[in-house]
């Protein structure tokens, strides 16, 4: 670039802001907002909109309009400035916070589908084990139901009398013994005969 076209450029920006600076005295802002930055900006219309100018305010000094560029305000709208207006209005990003939101219901979502697994599972454990005692139950029923067979069976065979005594049985078991067993004299005997002989 040359020196000319660059003083040119210099000259231009120059009545700008002189132009700008006298339109700036006297005007009466009404919706302010502030920049992600904490500067404070301001504009005569009721609301930031395509087209209405934008000033940059100081305390103590007069407004001066906003520079060209991106400005984003604190609630994350975003102002692209002109020549000291508003060309563009960008709002907050929706998808973001969709995106977020969307996340945290599939976490929720992945949470509820594993609870209702392992509440499916502890339901077909709690089933099993219903099963389990109502067996056990019909299998001690079957068992005292035997008991109580039995218990009839020994009253019945208690009361009823014996077709032999067990006496009886001892004697004729005796005497068959005697029976096959050859006599012996006293002094054939051992000790132990001796002693049974002698008991008789």
């Amino acid at each position: 670039m040359s020196k000319a076209s660059i003083l040119q450029k210099a000259k231009d920006l120059l009545s700008r802001i002189e132009k700008v600076a006298l339109s700036v005295e006297g005007v009466k802002l009404s919706a302010e907002g502030k920049l992600m930055d904490g500067t404070m900006v301001a504009t005569p219309d009721d609301a930031f909109a395509v087209g209405s100018e934008l000033y940059v305010v100081v305390e103590g000094a007069e407004p001066t309009p906003a520079p060209d560029g991106e400005h984003t305000l604190e609630d994350g709208t975003i102002v692209i400035v002109s020549e000291g207006r508003i060309t563009e209005i960008k709002p907050v990003e929706a998808g973001k916070e969709e995106q977020e939101l969307s996340d945290v219901l599939a976490q929720l979502s992945e949470r509820i589908s594993a609870l209702e697994a392992a509440n499916t599972a502890q339901t077909a454990e709690l089933a099993a084990a219903k099963t389990e005692a109502e067996t056990a139950k019909t299998e001690l029923a079957s068992v005292k139901g035997q008991l109580e067979a039995s218990k009839a069976e020994v009253l019945k065979l208690s009361k009823m009398p014996a077709s032999k005594s067990v006496k009886d049985e001892k004697i004729n078991l005796q005497k068959e013994k005697e029976k096959e067993a050859p006599k012996k004299s006293f002094s054939q005997m051992t000790y132990l005969e001796r002693i049974i002989a002698q008991s008789k």
